[in-house]
């Protein structure tokens, strides 16, 4: 996998192509109606303005994060302050205008359980195959039974067949995602980006599909 320096020379360098400037539209679109002060769970989450509508829902918003870069730039970016507190080595930043927790730590390293729900825009995708089971286990572990996940992911292949990506964000499959979660009835929502955009092509992608999943937890 990917090294948490990978990352936090990511945000140390500003080289942060993946960092949406704007609240995810398939966010708003599709996330689950959920009883207000309901705990949601972003791992990996940058310093998103997800965030935020997910607090502006009712929610009690934590997120995952190593950056203390994205964490520092997320509150002054967005005009909040915070009470910082540490605990057994890992800060915490509570926001003090919002209901939203930000938590500097690696995330296989979390061990908070019993969330209502989470949302997952790009973490399993910035992960390397190999340790995506890893990932998804120990996700069900920190979510209740019937809580729900809406997961993003993409899926692409190169023009040139022998290409293989080697830096996040990964493709994954949409068998991929049936190994990990009992899933019912498929996606919720599938977009063909490539033929949406021609920059996909100009960068040598074959195919280019995003992919929306609610997915109930069984566990």
């Amino acid at each position: 996998m990917h090294s948490n320096k990978f990352w936090l020379e990511k945000w140390q360098s500003g080289n942060i192509g993946f960092h949406l400037d704007e609240v995810n539209a398939l966010l708003s679109e599709y996330w689950p109606k959920l009883d207000t002060g309901a705990k949601v769970l972003v791992p990996l989450c940058g310093k998103t303005k997800d965030l935020i509508w997910l607090a502006e829902q009712g929610l009690k918003v934590v997120g995952i994060e190593v950056s203390d870069i994205a964490i520092r730039d997320f509150f002054s970016e967005n005009q909040l302050s915070y009470d910082l507190s540490w605990y057994d080595g890992v800060a915490y930043y509570q926001a003090k205008e919002r209901d939203i927790l930000l938590i500097e730590q690696d995330f296989f390293e979390f061990r908070e359980a019993d969330f209502d729900a989470c949302y997952d825009r790009a973490s399993l995708v910035a992960l390397p195959q190999n340790i995506r089971a890893v990932y998804s286990q120990h996700l069900k572990q920190r979510l209740k039974p019937h809580s729900h996940l809406l997961l993003v992911t993409i899926d692409y292949s190169y023009q040139d067949e022998g290409k293989l990506a080697n830096s996040p964000p990964f493709n994954v499959t949409d068998e991929e995602v049936s190994s990990y979660w009992s899933i019912k009835d498929g996606p919720l929502h599938k977009q063909n980006l490539f033929s949406q955009n021609p920059r996909y092509k100009s960068k040598g992608y074959r195919f280019f599909d995003e992919t929306v999943w609610l997915i109930t937890q069984t566990r």
